[in-house]
C-alpha cells in the first residue's frame, strides 16, 4: 500500500545517502572489488523489496483495472512514479562507482507502473484530440500563424508527455521506451487521419453543394465536373 511504498521511497533515499558515505570514508581503504560487492548486496536487497512492492500494485490493478483517480496526486501511481524517480538518482550513483554493478533490476523493476502511465497518456491525449478536433473549423488560430487550434492542443499535451518522461528518465526499461515511442507515433497518425477525416467532409460538403445547384438549375455542367473530378 502506499505506507509500504513510502517506507521503500525513504530506504531507497538513505540507501543513497548511505552509498555516497560509504564510498567517501572507505573507497581510498577498501579494495575496489570489496567496495563493489557491498553495494551490489545492498542493491540486491532493495530490488527484492522493490518487486514484492510492484507486484502488490499489478494484483491490485487486476482487482479494479478502471481506477478513476489513477496518477491523480495522492495515487499509488503516483507514489510509485516517485519511488521510481528517486531509485534512478540511486542508478546513477550505482553506475559511477562502478559500471559492472547490476542494476537492471532496480532499472526495470517499475516496468508496470511506468507501461500504465504510458497507457493513461495515451487515453488522456487521445480524449483531447477527440474533444478538440470535434469543435476544429480547420483555420488558422491567428493572423501571423499557420496552425490550427486542435494541432497546438493535441501536440502541446504530447510535449509535456514527452518532458515528463524524460525528468523521470522512464527510458531505462527498453520495453517501456519503445512503447512510449509507440503511443508518440499513434497520436500523430490519428491526428493526420483526423484531418484527412475533416478535409473529405468537407469536400464531400462542397459536392453535395454543387448538385443541390444543379438540380435548382436543370444544369448538370456542375454536377459532371464534380463526377468527373472524382
Amino acid at each position: 500500500g502506499q505506507m509500504g511504498c513510502k517506507q521503500l521511497k525513504r530506504v531507497a533515499k538513505k540507501m543513497h545517502e548511505m552509498i555516497a558515505r560509504l564510498v567517501e570514508c572507505f573507497g581510498g581503504v577498501l579494495p575496489h572489488s570489496t567496495l563493489v560487492a557491498c553495494v551490489a548486496r545492498v542493491v540486491d536487497l532493495l530490488t527484492v523489496d522493490m518487486a514484492a512492492m510492484i507486484a502488490s500494485y499489478h494484483i491490485r490493478c487486476q482487482m479494479h483495472p478502471d481506477s478513476e483517480d489513477s496518477f491523480e496526486d495522492g495515487s499509488d501511481e503516483q507514489l510509485l512514479l516517485k519511488l521510481h524517480h528517486r531509485v534512478n538518482l540511486l542508478i546513477m550513483d550505482l553506475q559511477a562507482i562502478d559500471e559492472s554493478i547490476d542494476i537492471m533490476g532496480l532499472a526495470t523493476a517499475t516496468g508496470p507502473v511506468l507501461k500504465a502511465w504510458i497507457d493513461n497518456m495515451r487515453r488522456t491525449i487521445f480524449t483531447w484530440m477527440q474533444t478538440a478536433t470535434s469543435n476544429e473549423d480547420w483555420k488558422c488560430c491567428g493572423d501571423d500563424s499557420n496552425h490550427s487550434h486542435s494541432v497546438i492542443d493535441v501536440f502541446s499535451s504530447a510535449h509535456q508527455s514527452v518532458e515528463t518522461f524524460a525528468a523521470l528518465k522512464m527510458g531505462y526499461n527498453s520495453s517501456v521506451r519503445l512503447k512510449f515511442l509507440n503511443v508518440l507515433g499513434e497520436v500523430c497518425s490519428e491526428y493526420m487521419a483526423c484531418m484527412d477525416r475533416a478535409g473529405q467532409a468537407e469536400q464531400d460538403a462542397r459536392a453535395a453543394e454543387v448538385r443541390k445547384r444543379a438540380e435548382k438549375t436543370g444544369s448538370y455542367a456542375g454536377l459532371m465536373t464534380v463526377m468527373g473530378g472524382g
